[in-house]
């Protein structure tokens, strides 16, 4: 079958297939490439089907067409219907080709009388290289819209233009009080991407008196990194923050700004005394993000383990984790959590014993006893936890022979990888 009559086969599929055919018939396109470019017609009409899927699946088929694409996309800019609309103006921006007329036509496509097409319109030109004056200012004006999809859409293509975008600061701040949480959240990426123009308005809106606004500046600040060094003492006072999240952030960022500074590690270990369990967790998270060799953190994270609500000791057991070789100070608690009565932290905990990497007769033991919990997801991370640990654990060879009976197949499968790494195949097959 020469190329020509596949094509035609497919574009046959896509005019009269169901859903599933349809999607199968554009990713056999888009395998294709520009050799597909016959069938443009039939993939830009495709463009108006009902199924996402087949709309997504299309679309990818019309960007692997490559820049020739171009002209009918335009030409599909025009169109009556609104999802050909606002797809051609997407599949533009994919293809990434800053011309004066994608340029012109993608602006006029702001103007467009459905949501959906100034959205897609509005981030396809943020990805057509160094955005204009013109181009800037136009999506700045998008942060106004009535509707939620095109202001985050805005938000999210002025944090893609990076620092160009910086008059765009004081509007993308008040954006952080939106009540669509997901416009919340791309302006708050928006305002990190931007870079450190912004650092100047995120310090002053860290006394914002809208918890949201101090929650995403803090959020931003984190995004900057090292580039934020400055915020540190501010970020510090905020860890008092009478909002929970206010809170949660300004730890985070403190993580991604300073990770080295022994006063952000101060205040962290203090917020781990936190009267509100998610903070205490967060903090707890964030800690174990350091990875620090620090006697004091680990002692810390140790006595979280037993935390009232075991979130906490969740958290903190995956903290040591994280913290490796150094956190085995903290093994006599593990082994406590381990027998712990939520299913959560037993798991955390037996996962902690593989990374900290100390083989002992009790590690073991408790091992071997978690092969046999109430629970699939327990016994499975125990298998799992002996395969790491290697043969330093033979003695629970036994446990894991009987384990390979477990009516669960994941626990059957750990605990067969488990006895490989051993070295017990021969006992288990004797």
């Amino acid at each position: 079958m020469t190329v020509e009559e596949r094509v035609r086969l497919l574009i046959a599929d896509l005019e009269e297939g169901d859903a599933e055919v349809q999607v199968a018939a554009a990713i056999a396109l888009r395998g294709l490439g520009p050799a597909g470019l016959s069938a443009l017609d039939a993939l830009v009409e495709s463009l108006q089907e009902p199924y996402k899927e087949v709309r997504a699946a299309v679309a990818a088929a019309l960007v692997s067409c490559g820049t020739s694409a171009i002209p009918r996309l335009l030409a599909a800019l025009e169109s009556p219907h609104e999802t050909v609309r606002a797809h051609a103006a997407q599949v533009l921006g994919e293809l990434g080709l800053a011309s004066n007329a994608v340029t012109t036509a993608l602006l006029g496509c702001l103007e467009d009388e459905k949501p959906l097409v100034r959205g897609w319109a509005a981030e396809a030109l943020s990805r057509l290289g160094s955005p204009a004056p013109p181009v800037l200012t136009a999506l700045h004006g998008l942060l106004a819209e009535r509707t939620a999809f095109v202001r985050r859409s805005a938000a999210t293509a002025l944090g893609r233009c990076g620092p160009a975008a910086s008059a765009a600061i004081p509007d993308l701040i008040r954006l952080l009080n939106d009540p669509d949480a997901a416009t919340f959240r791309a302006a708050a990426l928006a305002l990190g991407s931007i870079g450190p123009t912004s650092l100047p308005a995120l310090l002053d809106a860290l006394a914002n008196p809208s918890p949201p606004v101090r929650c995403g500046s803090a959020f931003a600040l984190g995004m900057l990194g090292a580039r934020a060094g400055e915020a540190v003492s501010r970020l510090l006072t905020v860890l008092a923050d009478r909002d929970k999240y206010v809170r949660i952030d300004a730890a985070e960022a403190l993580v991604k700004i300073a990770p080295a500074r022994p006063e952000g590690r101060d205040a962290l270990l203090d917020l781990l005394q936190d009267g509100d369990a998610e903070v205490r967790a967060n903090t707890a998270d964030a800690l174990g993000q350091l990875q620090l060799a620090d006697d004091a953190v680990v002692a810390a994270l140790a006595r979280a383990l037993s935390d009232r609500v075991a979130t906490v000791g969740c958290q903190a057991a995956r903290a040591l984790g994280r913290t490796g070789t150094a956190a085995r100070s903290a093994l006599p608690r593990l082994l406590v959590a381990a027998s712990d009565p939520s299913r959560e932290l037993r798991c955390a905990a037996l996962d902690a014993f593989g990374r900290i990497d100390l083989v002992n007769d009790a590690v073991t033991a408790a091992l071997a006893q978690a092969l046999q919990d109430r629970e699939s997801v327990v016994r499975a991370q125990a298998a799992a936890t002996l395969a790491q640990l290697g043969p330093r654990c033979r003695s629970a060879i036994p446990a894991l022979i009987t384990a390979l009976q477990d009516r669960h197949e994941e626990v059957v499968r750990q605990a067969s990888r488990a006895l490989t790494e051993l070295g017990g195949e021969l006992e288990a097959n004797s």
